[in-house]
């Protein structure tokens, strides 16, 4: 007797030659109140459903995504971060159709 087992996934896999969607560009960052805000210029791009951001600190290898859920506005505010610690920032746009693009530019900021 054999069991087999099928796992569908909710994400939709990119094809092989898929549009990939503008990059995200403009990035900025600031302290506010011991929180840091990351903002970058929404992209014209009708194909974007929304935005990852990641961010690393000082001595990590890679970067890790913040978020669980697609961002659909053009920034994000993080708090519960450490002070003395500088944390680096990139973002992406997604593509309705699942495809991420390049990375943006790296910010980072070190709370004082």
């Amino acid at each position: 007797m054999f069991l087999l087992f099928v796992c569908f996934s909710a994400v939709a896999t990119p094809q092989k030659n898929a549009y990939k969607p503008q990059h995200v560009d403009g990035m900025n960052i600031s302290d506010k109140n011991g929180d840091i805000m990351v903002e970058w210029n929404d992209t014209k791009d009708a194909s974007v459903a929304g935005y990852n951001l990641y961010y690393k600190k000082t001595g990590d290898r890679k970067f890790s995504k913040v978020n669980r859920k697609l961002i659909t506005e053009s920034s994000a505010t993080l708090g519960g971060l450490k002070t003395k610690i500088r944390y680096f920032f990139t973002a992406t746009s997604v593509s309705k159709d699942g495809v991420e693009s390049d990375y943006s530019v790296v910010v980072s900021e070190e709370l004082p």
